[in-house]
């Protein structure tokens, strides 16, 4: 498995395939949603994320991809498909309550031909910040037994972005 991330999408008709590479972390995740940003169309019916080459999934990255998964199914938006997990990303799925909110699939219907790597700028630390609190309070929100362990995370992290006072 890859030690440095890298993140690569392709697209084939209404499909958006996005590989993750290396650790799935809070930087990734702003990373992934930076790269749906630019090519998010109304044509694409599915996403999906090849995490063959993840080594793991943080708490950031699964609760960003969670919310990915929760509003498109409000808005009827893409289908969120997970596939080629390592045993530790579905374990650490398993382990946040939230595997089920996925679609796991053994593998992507289109043959992609061209992977394309994606770059983003480095995200400032406010903004990660409150990419991270979103995430833990959505993987609190799909599971209660989540907020024990995460309800620590939001605190300290909406401690550090308040002013300081005068």
């Amino acid at each position: 498995m890859p030690e440095v991330a890298q993140i690569q999408y392709g697209r084939l008709d209404n499909v958006l395939a996005i590989k993750v590479e290396g650790p799935c972390t809070a930087v990734q995740a702003a990373r992934v949603q930076r790269l749906l940003h630019e090519y998010m169309t109304a044509s694409i019916a599915e996403i999906y994320f090849d995490l063959s080459r993840a080594c793991y999934m943080d708490s950031s990255f699964a609760g960003r991809l969670l919310s990915l998964a929760l509003r498109n199914r409000e808005e009827a938006g893409p289908r969120i498909c997970l596939y080629g997990m390592p045993t530790a990303v579905e374990d650490a799925l398993r382990k946040m309550h939230v595997l089920h909110f996925f679609h796991v699939e053994a593998g992507i219907p289109a043959a992609i031909s061209e992977w394309m790597p994606f770059s983003a700028r480095d995200t400032e630390l406010d903004e990660l910040a409150e990419l991270v609190i979103e995430a833990h309070e959505k993987l609190m929100e799909a599971d209660p037994r989540n907020a024990e362990t995460f309800g620590r995370v939001v605190e300290g992290l909406r401690e550090h972005l308040q002013p300081p006072s005068e």
